[in-house]
């Protein structure tokens, strides 16, 4: 098989995700060459004439899914929300209106029903939360007080788990969430019984599952899905146990005897394919046997014929010791033969594009179906800067079938592909020399690299700091104002942008009311194609924590933009996300006449909140996450014009709809 290409090369090998039916390894198959995207696999398919796999010392026989559920479960930060009653705008708004956004951020259409009467010794649930973690979907069911213990079925056609919350009532009316994510399809929540709250998830497949309380949520996390496993022979060593999972799950290893044989358990994890086995007789592994051997554990036997050290190692792990070592696989530990568990977890690549940012700057922007790594670097003669990212690989449909995009701005060109089997590379060829900065959520599933001196060179952003002089704003604990946050955070986003080449404008520079209307004048007269209002939360219970964003109707690139800010909150300050709403009563948004959105920062009046909102490192870490939604939010319209005012030198393509 070929080596690695030249350091300063890409190729566009891309082929179909799905592995052959039949195997078609017939030789040596070194880590570099495993194939463009998938290599051949045995199939995994239930033998006839033998009894499902039993692996193992004695104990618990196989089981299927569907799995139970269980008491356990860890607990992280989850991104969307539906709303709690808030501290009023500065228009003067009442409470605001309960949830009507999907955890995508799409508002549900008012069809005229109203919420339930609440009735105050019920909890009430106020929302879902859904969030990949680790290749692992969590679903977080919110509410306002104490529920009685989750009451879980599980229902097999079509694929649903039904939750059961008895002692609660939706604070809202029924919602259907769609998800459209690889296991999770849509989730229901509605009023099963006037004291009963019953939630389902759709799924493409039954997964196992975990079930946490804790006082404001009931966490349901779903396992890992292993959906195939695969065995790739090496020329004179052990071969790779290949076992692709849909996140890094934790794998415990045994070495048995009598007969020799290793045993791999992946834990929190479901078989997504029917158990099977396989005889492989390369090297040392004679036979692989697969099977759900608990409801929360996938086992995977090697029968031996002789003796070896495992050594579990991911699939990015291999393609970083690839690249760091011009390539080539690491050299063979000494002492037993070692046999790598790989797991096989990547992230697909559906997107790459290249917008323009002003007349000298343009961005890269990438999209992924999980976590990017990127690492960048230049290279000279001719001039390229190069952005790799192990643990990917490029989607046929993500950049065209040549793998090339036209340049713009300084950009020459791009070439996009497969540098290593699980390490896609992306390279820009430059025109002329030019600087770049890399915006990336610590976890996010997409990256923009801005390319140029200035990369927001042409672009004129109004921010709204919210509240000033006489209306303070909601109070935190300690009586710090709201005013003060809002005009704090305003002032470091401002410096970031015009850094960055923006002509920014502030509705107000001190602490001053400017009127409602008088702010969106402000932005019309100064050609501002975006606005910003920042502002921080409050609620009636003193529980409401995390950040959302709001936006008006009738402005869809308002909606845009607002996703974009919830993101870059959410993946890149440490934000708890509450979604994306929207607001038609907000004065500020209703008369604006450029995409505009409303930012809820945090809640004051929350300890926590509070806590980190007084931390000027946490008030620049806001920042830097609207700065990035920002940048994203123009590299997505790319040279668009959003601007909404009469003195604009071209009419614009994004408009608000009256």
């Amino acid at each position: 098989a070929p080596g690695p290409q030249p350091a300063d090369d890409v190729t566009s090998l891309v082929r179909e995700f799905a592995p052959p039916a039949v195997p078609q390894v017939d030789g040596p198959l070194p880590m570099a060459a495993l194939g463009p995207v998938m290599w051949p696999a045995p199939p995994v398919t239930p033998s006839a004439a033998a009894p499902p796999a039993q692996p193992g010392p004695p104990g618990p026989p196989p089981a299927q899914p569907p799995p139970q559920p269980s008491a356990q479960g860890p607990g992280l930060p989850a991104a969307q929300a539906a709303p709690e009653t808030a501290a009023a705008e500065a228009a003067g708004a009442g409470p605001r209106p309960a949830a009507q956004a999907s955890p995508a951020g799409v508002a549900a259409p008012d069809d005229g029903r109203k919420p339930p009467e609440r009735t105050d010794s019920l909890a009430q649930v106020v929302g879902v939360q859904v969030r990949r973690v680790g290749g692992r979907t969590r679903v977080d069911i919110l509410r306002e007080g104490a529920a009685g213990p989750v009451q879980p079925l599980i229902l097999s056609d079509p694929p649903r788990l039904v939750f059961d919350l008895p002692g609660a009532q939706l604070a809202s009316r029924d919602e259907v969430f769609e998800i459209g994510s690889a296991v999770l399809r849509r989730i229901r929540l509605g009023q099963q019984s006037p004291s009963v709250v019953r939630a389902t998830l759709n799924l493409d497949n039954l997964v196992g599952f975990t079930v946490r309380e804790s006082p404001g949520a009931t966490t349901i996390w779903l396992n890992h899905e292993v959906s195939a496993v695969y065995w790739i022979p090496r020329d004179g060593r052990p071969g790779q146990l290949w076992v692709e999972v849909s996140g890094y799950a934790p794998v415990k290893t045994a070495l048995l005897e009598n007969p020799l044989r290793l045993v791999v358990d992946i834990q929190e994890a479901t078989l997504t394919r029917p158990a099977g086995e396989w005889a492989v007789g390369s090297g040392p592994v004679r036979r692989i046997r697969v099977s759900q051997f608990q409801p929360d554990v996938v086992r995977v036997v090697l029968d031996l014929a002789e003796v070896v050290q495992p050594r579990v190692v991911t699939s990015a792990d291999l393609a970083r010791q690839a690249l760091a070592s011009s390539g080539q696989p690491d050299p063979e530990p000494g002492g037993p033969a070692t046999l790598d568990v790989v797991l096989d977890v990547y992230s697909r690549i559906t997107r790459v594009a290249l917008q323009a940012m002003g007349p000298s700057a343009v961005s890269l922007v990438v999209e992924a179906t999980g976590p990017l790594h990127p690492r960048t670097f230049v290279l000279k003669n001719p001039d390229r800067i190069v952005m790799d990212l192990p643990g990917a690989v490029v989607d046929p449909s993500a950049i065209g079938p040549d793998g090339r995009l036209p340049g713009s701005g300084p950009v020459s060109g791009v070439r996009a592909g497969q540098y290593l089997p699980r390490s896609a590379r992306i390279v820009l060829e430059m025109a002329r020399p030019a600087g770049y900065r890399l915006f990336r959520p610590e976890e996010g599933t997409s990256a923009v690299l801005a390319v140029g001196s200035a990369p927001l060179t042409g672009r004129v952003v109004a921010l709204d700091p919210g509240h000033g002089g006489p209306d303070s704003g909601a109070v935190s604990r300690s009586g710090t104002p709201e005013k003060v946050f809002n005009l704090d955070i305003a002032r470091r986003l401002g410096a970031l942008l015009e850094s960055a080449g923006a002509r920014v404008v502030l509705t107000r520079t001190d602490d001053v009311y400017v009127e409602l209307d008088e702010r969106a004048e402000i932005a019309r007269r100064a050609g501002a194609q975006v606005l910003i209002s920042i502002h921080n939360n409050a609620s009636t219970s003193g529980q409401g924590s995390g950040s959302e964003v709001l936006y008006a109707s009738r402005d869809p690139a308002g909606r845009l933009l607002a996703e974009l800010l919830h993101d870059a909150l959410v993946e890149q300050a440490g934000q708890t996300g509450r979604g994306v709403k929207v607001r038609n009563d907000l004065r500020v948004l209703k008369v604006a006449t450029m995409p505009a959105a409303l930012v809820e920062v945090a809640f004051v009046d929350h300890p926590e909140d509070e806590r980190r909102l007084q931390e000027p490192s946490f008030r620049q870490r806001v920042a830097e996450a609207l700065f990035s939604g920002v940048v994203s939010f123009f590299s997505k319209l790319g040279t668009t014009n959003t601007a909404g005012t009469t003195g604009a030198a071209s009419a614009p393509a994004v408009q608000v709809v009256p």
